[in-house]
């Protein structure tokens, strides 16, 4: 009795599973970025006045990193926009890069972009703590 109802039980399960690929297929759907920013930095600190608490942003957008447009855009507490300015993203290269191979450009301005809010007190500190390590 019990090998009937296992037989039964497999039966049943081996023809439930369809062989016809086309009901199975489960439908792709093709997704594309719509933004383009490649990289981007941002600090509440004060801008304008001594006391205000102002957003800061720096994004670099475009197709490449040497290609791109930097945008530096500053939003006060209530939301509006009080700065904008927007440039090509290689005038944050410093000259000593200027003429440096495109591998060392991009990574250049990965690193200003990264540390473009931090002060030198803030960069001794994280110079510091990244030597005890050793």
């Amino acid at each position: 009795m019990k090998l009937k109802l296992t037989l039964i039980a497999l039966a049943l399960c081996f023809t439930s599973c369809s062989t016809n690929e086309e009901t199975t297929k489960v439908p792709m759907k093709e997704s594309t970025l719509t933004s383009d920013m490649l990289i981007q930095s941002v600090a509440d600190k004060p801008f304008a006045r001594a006391n205000s608490n102002d957003q800061q942003s720096l994004t670099l957008t475009g197709e490449s990193l040497l290609k791109a447009t930097a945008t530096f855009k500053v939003i006060d507490e209530n939301g509006t926009e009080i700065y904008c300015e927007t440039f090509p993203s290689t005038a944050l290269l410093q000259p000593d890069y200027r003429t440096a191979n495109s591998v060392l450009k991009e990574a250049h301005l990965r690193d200003v972009v990264k540390g473009y809010f931090v002060d030198e007190e803030t960069k001794a500190v994280i110079q510091q703590g990244s030597y005890a390590g050793l």
